[in-house]
């Protein structure tokens, strides 16, 4: 199976090139399933999902979202009642100093890093959630993939999450 994002930064809604779209750019290819996301500059709440839809069936939509930046966490719920995917966009910011303390703490219970724990919370934080976290290394490929095996208690999420 293979994940293709077309990305069109700068545009409203996928309704607005949609009439001149044949086949969209496909800027990563990656194994796993076929997606259509659209990604906007500044993200897109729930009224401009809603209005894509009428258009395009949406398959995923991507947000600036991770563990110190929840400003779209309505858009998470709403795609997941949707069974639409949510990808986080910069899911790898483990948070402001604020949380850096819970996070070094978590990850060290873990024995992991606290990139890792970010991560993992975002696994938790919601089934819908597809990770794609960008890399320019083999090693940390192999640690963003083993986020995947830490498994968040309830307190350890819920701490992540005030």
């Amino acid at each position: 199976m293979v994940i293709a994002e077309a990305h069109f930064a700068g545009v409203d809604s996928p309704g607005d090139i949609a009439p001149s779209l044949k086949l969209p750019t496909f800027l990563l290819v990656v194994p796993i399933s076929l997606v259509f996301s659209f990604f906007f500059d500044e993200g897109k709440g729930i009224s401009d999902i809603e209005k894509a839809e009428k258009t395009i069936p949406i398959m995923s939509v991507q947000n600036l979202y991770n563990l110190g930046e929840r400003k779209w966490e309505e858009v998470v719920e709403y795609t997941q009642k949707r069974n639409i995917a949510f990808i986080p966009w910069y899911p790898l910011a483990s948070g402001s100093n604020k949380l850096k303390e819970k996070t070094e703490t978590i990850a060290k219970e873990h024995g992991a890093t606290p990139v890792q724990i970010a991560l993992a919370w975002l696994l938790h934080r919601s089934p819908n959630i597809l990770l794609i976290p960008g890399t320019s290394s083999v090693q940390h490929l192999k640690e963003n993939t083993q986020a995947s095996t830490i498994k968040l208690s309830d307190n350890d999420f819920m701490a992540l999450s005030s």
